[in-house]
């Protein structure tokens, strides 16, 4: 029979594959489980509370309505028997403490899909502001994060970490590759993306200026990145680093211009894979994080190596699925997709070439208006797009995807926002960079879609305006509080 070389990088590669590594990824995604949790809890209760723009009561009593066999295993979630403002906002501090312990270094393989599992049960309460590819991004490292011992025997650990930094960015890549408009291909995406990127950094404004041949090079690059050069992820030494370097260069450009959360953070710990043990050791040093002993793989390491062989063919099923159009058991897939740990990933499979966004107002007699705009996003034209990463603005955010199809149905969370701003506008005060009117001297509310364009080198502002559509006055009374 013959013998498998053990030169091969996937079998012996002792870079980033070691326990201080492992030490540095663990407390990683610890912290940034950490900054995800406390980012939910400032606005949870005006996201999904009682009084929230989404309730999860309401969302609840509809789901058992037209399933009165509702279960727990269809929404897995502690929210299932609690829907309480206390309950929602406990379990947000549980997750919060589970973090911590990770972070602290202390059974982060226990503390991190834990932590997962409760974070899912509020993508399912919050499906629509929990919706996110970094969400599902979070809750599939955290699991996986059970399988990396930290030794160097432990191949199939560092594999599935590996695996899926690849997964997310090759993937990205195909889903670039097959754009319906072809804006990657032709060199045309990066032209627009820093105008219409959902939530813009200041320095987006100066990106935009950068001449038309750079944003060409720009969009060609990003290709050959996720395409080619993020194969070096399974490569010796050289190609680890170049990986790495093109990982660190998206990291940095997308940080500069724009705010996605805790996701750049969270990719961030999963690309420590590629870096040398000896230079994890390093920082561990300095940071002074004490390591496990370097042991090797242990009596479950056949258990672990199964999981992760089971986790990369269902990732494999999933992606033939999205991007071959290969069905291979599409019940398994989706039931699989509800709970998030065998994810696809699309960033930026095409870029929007228009921006329009949502503006609320409210007038005491259906004549006078005044518009109330949110913290985070393009509102007024001379104030600047804001840096708030790695927080992310739920609601923010996910208005920048109602600006792109609002001629469609109204979406529900949006109506009761409009009849917060009415009935209740403490309860989302939180959202407006200004205080809302009383409750008794709003008599009407409407949404203003404003098509946005970043200024030109010329002008005082930041943003040009032209308005696109105004809905009808909405007469308090007819929305609920």
């Amino acid at each position: 029979m013959a013998s498998v070389s053990t030169t091969h990088p996937l079998l012996h590669d002792t870079d980033g594959a070691g326990p201080a590594a492992a030490a540095l990824i663990h407390r990683g995604l610890g912290l940034v489980s950490l900054v995800a949790w406390l980012s939910l809890l400032w606005e949870v209760k005006a996201l999904i509370g009682w009084r929230g723009v989404d309730p999860a009561q309401t969302l609840l009593i509809s789901l058992r309505a037209s399933d009165p066999n509702l279960s727990f295993w269809s929404f897995p979630s502690h929210i299932f028997f609690d829907a309480s403002d206390t309950s929602i906002v406990a379990g947000c501090i549980v997750g919060a403490a589970l973090s911590a312990v990770a972070t602290l270094g202390r059974w982060p393989r226990l503390m991190l899909p834990l932590s997962a599992a409760l974070y899912l049960g509020y993508c399912f309460a919050a499906r629509a502001f929990l919706s996110f590819q970094w969400d599902s991004l979070l809750i599939e490292a955290s699991v996986l994060a059970a399988l990396l011992a930290g030794s160097r025997g432990d191949r199939a650990g560092w594999l599935a970490v590996r695996l899926l930094l690849f997964k997310l960015f090759f993937e990205s890549g195909i889903s670039k590759w097959q754009s319906a408009i072809g804006d990657w291909r032709d060199g045309s995406a990066m032209a627009h993306y820093y105008e219409t990127s959902p939530l813009p950094t200041p320095l987006a404004w100066y990106a935009h200026h950068l001449p038309p041949a750079w944003h060409t090079l720009e969009s060609w690059a990003t290709l050959v990145f996720e395409l080619v050069l993020v194969w070096g992820i399974f490569g010796g030494r050289g190609p680890k680093r170049v990986a790495l370097a093109a990982v660190f260069g998206f990291l940095v450009l997308d940080g500069l211009t724009s705010n996605y959360g805790f996701f750049l953070i969270l990719t961030a710990v999963l690309a420590i894979s590629l870096v040398s043990e000896s230079t994890a050791a390093r920082v561990c040093h300095t940071l002074r994080i004490r390591p496990h002993p370097d042991t090797p793989g242990g009596p479950l390491r056949h258990v672990r190596g199964a999981l992760v062989l089971l986790w990369a063919l269902l990732s494999l099923q999933a992606g033939l699925a999205r991007f071959g159009g290969i069905q291979i058991m599409p019940e398994l897939r989706s039931r699989l997709a509800a709970y998030r740990v065998v994810n696809e990933y699309h960033l930026f499979a095409s870029v929007t070439r228009t921006r329009h966004e949502p503006e609320i107002q409210s007038s005491p007699d259906g004549q006078a208006w005044t518009a109330h705009a949110l913290h985070h996003k393009p509102g007024p034209p001379d104030r600047a797009p804001s840096w708030v990463a790695p927080h992310q603005p739920r609601l923010d955010f996910r208005l920048w995807f109602h600006g792109l199809s609002w001629q469609r149905k109204t979406p529900p969370y949006v109506a009761t926002l409009l009849g917060r701003v009415c009935h209740d506008p403490d309860a989302v005060q939180m959202f407006f960079a200004d205080p809302l009117p009383p409750s008794d001297t709003t008599q009407f509310v409407r949404i203003v879609y404003w098509d946005h364009q970043l200024s030109p080198w010329d002008s005082d502002v930041w943003w040009t305006r032209t308005e696109v559509d105004t809905t009808r006055a909405i007469p308090c009374a007819q929305l609920r509080g």
